[in-house]
C-alpha cells in the first residue's frame, strides 16, 4: 500500500478544528485555567503544540552538531552512572565504592575531608581500577594537594595519569553561596584555581577541575531558568577571571563541568538539560569558533528540594522520574542520591536502589541507545526554547548588574531566589503543590523515634543561600508532634463526629483525616445516627483534643448547631469540615472554633492547632 493511499484515509486536522473540539469537551470551563500551565518563571505552556507553533524552536541540526541542543553524541547517550559515597570513614567509603563499581556504577564520588596523607588516599582507592572507573571528589579542603596525591597514587600503581578520569568540586562561588563567605579570599581562590589548572590540567587531562554547582540554586528553591541562568553567569565569571590571569582559553574550557539539580518537573527538566548545552555553546562562541571548546560536561544530581523525611519510599519514585529526565535530556553523568539520603546514614540498600534506578533505564529500557529521544516532540522543543530564552534573560540581568560575583556579594542572587521560593512555599502551604505523604495523603501510622535531630535548623545569615526542602515546614509540624510524644505526652487526638448525609459525611471525614493526619495526630471517628445527646456522650467519653463535625452544609445549620451548643460546655475546640460561606458568623456564635476546607491555608491552620493543643 502506497504512503499516499495510507495518509488519504487520515486527512490533516487544523488547529482551529482541534480547538473547537477541546472547547466542546470543556463544556464551558475556562480554557486558560483548565489547560494552560503557568510555570513559576511566568511563562505559559499550552496543552499541546503543532508544527506551525514550533517554527524555529526545533533545531535543524543533527545530534553532535552545534549548538548541541540535541546532545554531543551523534549516536546514543551512554551516560556515566555515578554513585555518591557519603561515608567519611576511609575503610567504609572504600567498601561502599567497590560494591558500587562491582554492581554497575561507572564511577564514584567521595567526600574526602579527612586527610591529606598519601596513605589515606591509597586506602580509599584500594582495589579500584583507576583507569576504567571515574573517581570524583565532591568535597575536599585542598584540591591541589589532592591532585598531587592522586598523581602519586597513579605512579605508584603503574597507571598513566592521562588514563584517569573524574572531577574535583572546586567552586569558590559555590562555597560562598553555602557559607556567605569565601574560604580564603576571592583573590586567593582565583589564584588557587589558576594553579590547579596550570599544574594539573595537562597531568590529569581527563579530570574536570572546576565544577559549577547549579544544584545549590535549585536546592534553595530557585526555578529551572534561575538555576540555568545563574549557573551560566557563574561559569562565565570564572572564565573571565582565568582569562584575566593570562590562562589560555583552550586550557580553561575543557576543565569546566556543570552540576545541575534534577528536579520534579519532568518535561521542564528535560528541556533544561537540552537548553544548558545551547546556552553554554552560545556564550563560548563569543570567544572561539572551535566547536570542541564549545562543549562541556553536564552532570545531573537528584534534587534535595523535593525529597521528604516521611514516606521515604516516595523518594524512590521521585528519583526514577528525575533519572529519566536527565537521561532523556542528554546528561553526560548522573548521580541519583539514595531515597534515605536525608536520614544521614549511608546504607547498602539505599545505594543499591539508587544505582539500579539508572541501570534499569540503561540496560532494560535502553535509554542510552538513542541520541536525543525528545527530538521532534513539539511540546519539548517549545519548552526547550522557552527555558533557554528565560534563562538567557536571567544571565543578561546578572551581567548587567556587574557579573555573577557582584550579584552574589550584593545579595541579588539570594533575593531573587527567595522571591521564587516564597511562591513555591505558598503553593505548598495551600496544597496546590502536593507532596505525597507530607501535605497530602499522610501515612498516619508513621512516627519518628528521634524527631529532634531532624527539626529544621535556624535560618542562614548574610548572603548564604538557605538550603531548604519544600516539605520542611509541614514536616516540622509533624516532627514537633513526634517530639511532644517522645517527651512523655500523649499523642494529640482528633475525633471525627459523622452524622447526617452519608456521602457528605464520608467525604468530609476523609478530608479531615487527611488534613489532621499531616500533623501526626491520632485520628478516631464515631458515626452517630441517633440523638445529638447520645453523640455528645460518646464524644466526651473519647476525650479528644479536637472535635471535627463531618456532615453536609444543610445539616450543619440544623444538627450542626445543636452539636455546637451541646459541646460548648466541654471546652474542646470544635472544627467544622467544610466551607461555612455566609453561615460562618452563625457557626462561630454557637461555638465553632474554626473550619477546614480546600481553600484553607493548611500550614498556617495546623500551626495554630499545634498552639491550641500545646504542642511545641
Amino acid at each position: 500500500m502506497s504512503e499516499k493511499r495510507i495518509f488519504s484515509e487520515f486527512p490533516p486536522i487544523s488547529k482551529d478544528e482541534w480547538e473547537e473540539r477541546i472547547k466542546e469537551d470543556l463544556k464551558g470551563a475556562d480554557y486558560e485555567k483548565k489547560l494552560v500551565w503557568k510555570t513559576i518563571d511566568g511563562f505559559s505552556v499550552q496543552p499541546y503544540y503543532m508544527s506551525q507553533d514550533v517554527g524555529d524552536a526545533a533545531p535543524a541540526n543533527h545530534p553532535g552538531e552545534p549548538p548541541f541542543v540535541r546532545g554531543y553524541n551523534s549516536k546514543g547517550n551512554d551516560w556515566k552512572v555515578i554513585q555518591q559515597i557519603n561515608s567519611e570513614k576511609i575503610k567504609e567509603a572504600n567498601e561502599f565504592a567497590i560494591n558500587a563499581i562491582e554492581r554497575g556504577a561507572d564511577g564514584v564520588s567521595f567526600k574526602l575531608c579527612f586527610s591529606d596523607k598519601q596513605e589515606d588516599v591509597s586506602n580509599l582507592l584500594k582495589n579500584i581500577d583507576l583507569s576504567k572507573k571515574q573517581i570524583h571528589f565532591h568535597s575536599n579542603h585542598s584540591y591541589s594537594v589532592l591532585a598531587e596525591l592522586i598523581c602519586n597514587e597513579a605512579k605508584k600503581r603503574n597507571y598513566n595519569a592521562a588514563d584517569l578520569a573524574g572531577s574535583f568540586n572546586f567552586d569558590s562561588f559555590g562555597y560562598y553561596l553555602l557559607h556567605g563567605e569565601y574560604y580564603n579570599s576571592h583573590e586567593d581562590n582565583m589564584n588557587e584555581l589558576k594553579c590547579l589548572i596550570q599544574n594539573f590540567g595537562k597531568r590529569l587531562p581527563n579530570y574536570k577541575l572546576l565544577n559549577i554547582n547549579g544544584q545549590h540554586f535549585a536546592n534553595a528553591g530557585a526555578s529551572v531558568t534561575q538555576e540555568l541562568g545563574f549557573a551560566m553567569a557563574s561559569a562565565h565569571e570564572y572564565l573571565t577571571e582565568m582569562l584575566s590571569l593570562n590562562l589560555p582559553l583552550e586550557e580553561i574550557l575543557p576543565k569546566i563541568r556543570f552540576t545541575f539539580s534534577i528536579g520534579p518537573s519532568y518535561f521542564l527538566e528535560i528541556a533544561k538539560f537540552r537548553a544548558a548545552r545551547h546556552l553554554w555553546a552560545t556564550i563560548v562562541e563569543q570567544y572561539t569558533k572551535d566547536i570542541n571548546l564549545q562543549k562541556t560536561t553536564i552532570h545531573g544530581i537528584s534534587s534535595l528540594y523535593n525529597k521528604t523525611l516521611y514516606d521515604l519510599y516516595n523518594n524512590m519514585l521521585r528519583n526514577t522520574t528525575e533519572a529519566m529526565s536527565a537521561s532523556i535530556g542528554g546528561a553526560d553523568e548522573i548521580t541519583i542520591l539514595p531515597h534515605d539520603f536525608l536520614l544521614g546514614n549511608e546504607t547498602e540498600f539505599g545505594d543499591r536502589i539508587a544505582r539500579n534506578t539508572q541501570l534499569l533505564l540503561k540496560e532494560e529500557s535502553h535509554f542510552g541507545k538513542v541520541a536525543d529521544p525528545a527530538a521532534g516532540s513539539y511540546y519539548i522543543e517549545m519548552l526547550t526554547q522557552k527555558v533557554a530564552d528565560f534563562a538567557w534573560k536571567q544571565f543578561q540581568t546578572i551581567e548587567e548588574n556587574g557579573g555573577f560575583r557582584k550579584a552574589m556579594e550584593s545579595g541579588l542572587i539570594k533575593a531573587e531566589i527567595e522571591k521564587t521560593n516564597a511562591k513555591r512555599e505558598k503553593d505548598i502551604a495551600m496544597r496546590k503543590m502536593v507532596y505525597v505523604g507530607i501535605n497530602n495523603y499522610p501515612n498516619t501510622k508513621e512516627h519518628f523515634e528521634n524527631p529532634d535531630s531532624f527539626l529544621s535548623k535556624k535560618q542562614t545569615e548574610g548572603n548564604a543561600l538557605q538550603m531548604k526542602r519544600g516539605a520542611s515546614n509541614f514536616e516540622n509540624i509533624r516532627l514537633q508532634t513526634d517530639s511532644f510524644v517522645k517527651a512523655g505526652s500523649k499523642r494529640p487526638a482528633v475525633l471525627l463526629c459523622q452524622f447526617g448525609n452519608l456521602a457528605m459525611r464520608n467525604a468530609r471525614a476523609i478530608f479531615a483525616t487527611n488534613f489532621f493526619g499531616i500533623a501526626g495526630y491520632e485520628i478516631n471517628s464515631i458515626v452517630n445516627d441517633n440523638s445529638v445527646e447520645e453523640g455528645v456522650k460518646e464524644i466526651v467519653k473519647e476525650k479528644p483534643g479536637i472535635i471535627v463535625l463531618c456532615s453536609s452544609d444543610e445539616e450543619y445549620t440544623t444538627l450542626g448547631i445543636e452539636y455546637l451548643k451541646a459541646l460548648k460546655q466541654t471546652n474542646i475546640p470544635v472544627v467544622i469540615a467544610g466551607n461555612p460561606g455566609e453561615n460562618e458568623t452563625l457557626f462561630r456564635e454557637n461555638g465553632a472554633h474554626s473550619f477546614i476546607h480546600v481553600r484553607t491555608l493548611a500550614l498556617d491552620a495546623l500551626e495554630d492547632y499545634q498552639k491550641v493543643l500545646s504542642v511545641k
